[in-house]
């Protein structure tokens, strides 16, 4: 059984070892003592703790006398079926050593206190301890085979009788596992992480018809599939802004601060919304989609329950996000809309009536950022070669000096037409945005013959295009998109997962 997780959240670094003579709580000078002889030594106490950031993880233990030095061992068993050794018995002459760690991983750590010849001392047993960079989770793991629409509430309602509603915690499922939701689960305010444990075996969730979570304090899902086959109300998404806060408006807006993060997750077949507001005057700060794959259906899309109009992927049509950012993604559409307009499913709607200066009290927000980098997009919003139809479409932030986009490192195919820059990123705005784009593939096959974004689109706003076909094929079990031009790998171009 993996232990409790502690409540640490992590940047996603290169795990590394760093050893350090810097001990808190003990004393470096202290020599080891002669009156322990012709025995073995004790085995090393562990613990550990971390730094303010949470960035690095530090492993201490007494003194053992009698020793001549410690041997340590550091593993990433995150995959216990495929555990990486970082650090291989190390000898240090230290009782306290320190290490960077990632984003939701496990670690095992071995420390063996070295017998002293001198004293005919022998070495310790290993001592052992596991360290996690996994948010405190709630409850027991979910085990497969859940409703989790049955789970969940009586969880959370667990939770309020017992701890403080602003602490993170995670509702770990089991990995690999298949998950059913037979309603809405309604998560409050509360800052939840819902997850699998393990990145390499996502939990599967299997959506109904009108089913999905609701919030009012941002959410983060991490390692899991979202089945959408059955998940048929377009007017519904998988995450949908609650549209009756048990808390008061700050100005026009509900705000909130805990972002909504996507991490290496997939969606199958979805016909509605991933992330939405519902309707309510929401501001989200931030908005971040990691290693996805979002696999849709934009003719299905294009069309609500009456027949009429259309659902984004993610749509903000009272309120709006501040920061919005995708990376080492794929976005791709199973299917072609039957008529292409400007009026289409876009990836990300920013629809508030509200700017930046005009929340919380009058402050002013110095800027919007809006981030697409490594990442591959295709028939995606597709329209006519010709057509101004957006990918992105900004709204009321469209053209504000405070606003800026960055679009570097990725691939579009066949996406809104050849005109992509211009109007899918910048929403046709000449100037007054912040515009940082480079290394970039824009490829458009039309009816005849497979055509590169004309030149002129190419200097606006900077020249950045990657002037070659990437060649994409599809690998349908993973939804990733392999690149097969060898020129496009070498740049760099897409997610990085189709470049391996």
């Amino acid at each position: 059984m993996k232990q409790a997780r502690r409540v640490l959240w992590l940047m996603p670094i290169t795990a590394c070892l760093f050893l350090t003579s810097c001990i808190d709580g003990f004393d470096d000078d202290e020599t080891y003592t002669s009156d322990v002889k012709h025995q073995q030594v004790s085995t090393p106490v562990l613990k550990d703790s971390a730094n303010a950031e949470g960035t690095q993880a530090f492993v201490m233990w007494p003194v053992v006398h009698g020793a001549s030095g410690y041997t340590v061992s550091v593993l990433n068993v995150t995959d216990e079926d495929h555990p990486d050794t970082l650090v291989n018995n190390k000898t240090i002459d230290a009782v306290k050593f320190s290490f960077k760690r990632e984003d939701d991983q496990y670690y095992d750590v071995k420390v063996v206190a070295i017998g002293n010849t001198k004293y005919h001392n022998t070495n310790s047993d290993t001592a052992l301890l596991r360290v996690s960079s996994f948010v405190e989770q709630l409850g027991d793991e979910i085990p497969s085979g859940s409703d989790l629409a049955e789970i969940i509430p009586t969880m959370l309602t667990q939770y309020a009788a017992d701890k403080d509603s602003t602490a993170e915690f995670g509702i770990n499922l089991e990995p690999g596992g298949e998950f059913t939701i037979s309603g809405k689960i309604d998560l409050k305010n509360y800052q939840a992480t819902i997850c699998s444990t393990n990145p390499n075996k996502p939990a599967k969730i299997v959506m109904s018809a009108t089913t999905g979570f609701v919030t009012q304090g941002g959410v983060k899902f991490k390692n899991l599939l979202f089945d959408c086959e059955n998940f048929t109300d377009k007017n519904d998404a998988i995450l949908c802004m609650s549209s009756a806060p048990t808390f008061e408006k700050t100005g026009p807006q509900y705000w909130t601060t805990f972002p909504i993060l996507v991490q290496n997750c997939r969606t199958k077949n979805l016909k509605a919304r991933l992330i939405a507001d519902g309707g309510t005057p929401w501001v989200i700060q931030n908005v971040l989609i990691k290693k996805c794959i979002i696999e849709v259906d934009q003719e299905a899309q294009s069309k609500t329950k009456n027949g009429s109009g259309y659902c984004d992927i993610i749509e903000f049509g009272a309120g709006f996000c501040v920061n919005f950012s995708i990376e080492n993604s794929t976005v791709y559409s199973t299917t072609t809309l039957a008529t292409a307009s400007a009026s289409m499913p876009t990836i990300f709607r920013n629809g508030s009536k509200k700017l930046p200066g005009e929340l919380l009290d009058g402050s002013t927000y110095k800027e919007c950022t809006y981030s697409i980098n490594n990442s591959t997009f295709v028939n995606i919003s597709k329209a006519t070669s010709g057509s101004n139809a957006p990918m992105f479409y900004w709204l009321r932030q469209r053209g504000q000096s405070y606003c800026t986009v960055t679009n570097k490192n990725n691939i579009y195919v066949d996406c809104a037409g050849r005109r992509v820059k211009r109007y899918s990123l910048l929403a046709g705005q000449n100037g007054n945005m912040g515009a940082v784009f480079s290394n970039n593939v824009y490829n458009y096959t039309d009816a005849t013959e497979t055509v590169l974004v004309e030149e002129e689109w190419n200097t606006y706003p900077n020249p950045d295009q990657v002037e070659f076909e990437a060649q994409l094929v599809l690998d349908e079990e993973t939804g990733i998109w392999k690149v097969g031009n060898a020129d496009v790998i070498a740049a760099g171009c897409g997610d990085p997962r189709g470049l391996e």
